[in-house]
Order: structure tokens, then sequence, then C-alpha cells
């Protein structure tokens, strides 16, 4: 059964390459991407791997594809995880995260589901992508709040930290925010951010000090401006996010 409903109030939110492709796009040329050590092939069209990603739109130029076959061009991606960038090539055509798990993943799905937003934002950074960052960022806080989520997993905020590189990173001021509003949450009762990793602690301790300073307000994992705090759009984009938008788990998207 499919949980990725949309909301009764439609969500506003900037202009978004990827539809534009999908009307726009002429949908000929094929580009091969070959993932991981196991050279795991995905046919993508090329128009909408260019209009997304800066990077993969340079990477397309003849000077840097493999053209093995007269067919299409290849481009190499050794060290990334197959499954990974098979949720990426979804989020292409579908335009929003879809996350399907099988059955032996089934009892472990919410740690999964999580995870796979978390790698999915890191791809989306490596490969230049603010949609899919932004849309990544969304799918954590939705899961979140749908399964009511009170205590941050450390092993998810150490993920987090893991996969970027960078203080100023979206990921990393939302992990932050969402360990310290778990202590607030419990009223102090919660210390779990006190054991972050090392190369975490200045990150949290700097969130921590900046909202005991702040006006007293209630303290949510999710903030109202969760768009200009996490989100990335460029200066043609066009207003703000107001709804975080939901991520697809399974079966057929519902309107």
């Amino acid at each position: 059964m499919s949980s990725c409903k949309r909301p009764a109030e439609a969500s506003r939110v900037p202009e978004r390459r990827t539809k534009r492709v999908r009307i726009h796009g002429d949908f000929e040329q094929l580009v091969e991407l070959v993932v991981g050590v196991a050279k795991k092939g995905f046919l993508v069209h090329k128009d909408m791997l260019c209009a997304v990603s800066a990077f993969l739109d340079a990477a397309c130029k003849p000077e840097w594809t493999q053209l093995e076959n007269i067919e299409h061009p290849i481009i190499c991606l050794p060290e990334d995880d197959a499954s990974v960038v098979k949720a990426m090539i979804k989020w292409l055509y579908a335009g929003r995260i879809h996350i399907q798990l099988n059955g032996a993943d089934a009892t472990h799905s919410d740690n999964l589901v999580r995870t796979m937003c978390l790698r999915l934002f890191s791809l989306a950074d490596k490969y230049q992508i603010p949609e899919l960052q932004n849309d990544a960022i969304d799918a954590y806080l939705v899961h979140r709040n749908r399964h009511e989520l009170v205590k941050t997993p450390i092993h998810e905020a150490n993920l987090a930290y893991a996969l970027t590189s960078s203080s100023s990173s979206p990921l990393r001021r939302m992990m932050t925010s969402a360990l310290v509003a778990d202590y607030g949450r419990n009223k102090g009762g919660n210390r779990d951010f006190l054991r972050v990793a090392p190369w975490m602690a200045h990150d949290v301790l700097m969130d921590f000090t900046e909202r005991i300073l702040a006006v007293p307000k209630s303290v949510r994992a999710v903030a109202e401006d969760f768009c200009e705090r996490y989100h990335i759009h460029d200066a043609s984009s066009g207003g703000k996010c107001v709804v975080l938008k939901p991520y697809c788990d399974g079966g057929e998207d519902q309107t």
C-alpha cells in the first residue's frame, strides 16, 4: 500500500527543473550510468540528467563520456551505490522520492527509509542536484513526523555527518537541530545528544547555545522556517516551500 498521497493542502514550491524537462524535454538521447564496482548499468535520458545537475551536464560533454558504442555515451560512477543511484533516477522521472523496500527489509523499514534519505542527500550534494537535496531532507522530516520519532538515532546523526564535509551543510544543520529538539521536547530527560561523535559536538553545542539565548518558544525538530533553514533554491526559483514534500515508500503514486 502506498503512503505517498499528496497532502490536502497543496504545497507551494519554487518552480522545479524536473517538472519543466518532463514537459518540454525531447527524450531522444540516452546516457548510460555505470555504477559501483559491480558496474551496474542504468539508462537515463540525457535531458533529465542535464536539467537538474551542473556536474552531470558537464559529464555528458563528448570529451568526458566514454563512447564505447554508437547508441549512447557512458558515464562511470565507480564510487557510488547502485541502490542510491536507482532511487535518484526514480526521483528524476517521478518528481518525488520513491523508496521501495523488499520483504527482507520489512523489519528494519523505518531505519532504512531514513538512511536512504540521508544517502540520497549525499549523492545529490556530490553531483550538485539541489532539488533532490531539498526533497531528501523533506522526506527524512516527513518520516520522523509520520512515525512520531521522539529520539533521533545517534547512528543516523553520525551517518549524516560522515556523508557531509561542511558545518554549513543543510543536512548537518537539520540533524543538529533535531538532536537539540529531542532534548528540549523531553525537558532535558533525553541526553543522547551528549553522546555524539567528537567531530559533531561543536555544531550541536552551537545550536544548543543559540536556542538557550533565543526568545523562549516551543522546540520542534521541524521548524516553521524549514525552507529557509534547510533548502537550497537558486535566484530563478521564485518563492519558498510552505509544506514538506512527501515521499513514496511503495506502490503507485496517488493523487
